[in-house]
């Protein structure tokens, strides 16, 4: 009995003495996957092939577990070497992005009537597809696809419709794009996802680490001049990323709300 129990432990050693440098190069995978995606890849290679270099298992397994809790550091640091918001508005930002999605969810499952009546009601008005497709820029300069009610003819994009008159002064087209808030594409609020699709290389700068939004808080610039209200945009949005917080975001919101309830 006692030879057996010494064969099984000398058979499960020798099976931790194999495993045990996929195990330490899988640790150091896994560490290197908290990393931002931009210095991901040549911090895993640093990393395995400085684990490579030192003597002996028990070093292979000291550094390894070092980079296990070291590697939250490490990423906060990278990330605000490229200018990432500090921790708490990260979280802050996490938990605006759950409370849209609920409203999303709720205001979806309200209007659903709605949305199917004007669908049809722009396919009876003029021929084509009811909803328009377009490419834009999302977080991290990646692109996204978005929809809109169409509210022009397909024959001569440029000449609005019946329907399309009123969807674009009731800003009903946008609706769709309450869609891409669920699918992690859009917020309700940050960047204007028109200017940014209109100029990319604003979208750039401003969606660089935030969702571009059904509305902004560059809606909230008045000027007569088409140039005056495009710096005054600019302006206030880099502003408003600068010096974001969840207060901040609720009482841009509340201004955006009475700004479109107050005239009906």
């Amino acid at each position: 009995m006692r030879d057996l129990i010494l064969l099984l432990l000398g058979l499960l050693a020798a099976e931790f003495a194999e495993l045990t440098p996929s195990l330490m190069a899988a640790l150091v995978r896994w560490a290197a996957r908290s990393l931002p995606e931009s210095h991901r890849e040549l911090y895993e290679e640093a990393w395995l092939a400085e684990l490579d270099a030192c003597p002996g298992k028990l070093w292979k397994l000291r550094f390894a577990f070092s980079l296990l809790w070291s590697r939250a550091e490490v990423a906060e640091a990278l990330r605000e070497a490229e200018g990432w918001p500090p921790r708490p508005v990260q979280i802050g930002l996490q938990l605006v992005h759950f409370l849209e999605l609920t409203f999303v969810l709720l205001t979806l499952a309200a209007l659903g009537p709605l949305l199917l009546i004007l669908t049809l009601v722009i396919c009876l008005d003029s021929p084509g597809p009811p909803m328009y497709a377009y490419r834009a820029l999302g977080r991290g300069m990646r692109p996204i696809e978005l929809r809109t009610f169409r509210t022009t003819r397909t024959d001569t994009p440029h000449r609005l419709t019946r329907v399309g008159r009123f969807l674009k002064v009731s800003a009903l087209d946008r609706l769709p794009l309450l869609v891409s808030v669920i699918q992690g594409d859009c917020a309700l609020l940050g960047p204007n996802v028109h200017v940014v699709r209109r100029f990319p290389e604003l979208g750039r700068t401003l969606c660089q680490y935030q969702r571009p939004g059904i509305v902004g808080v560059g809606d909230l610039v008045e000027a007569k001049d088409a140039d005056q209200r495009l710096e005054a945009w600019l302006a206030a949005e880099h502003e408003y990323i600068q010096n974001w917080s969840a207060g901040r975001y609720l009482s841009v919101m509340y201004r955006i709300v009475m700004r479109v309830c107050l005239p009906l």
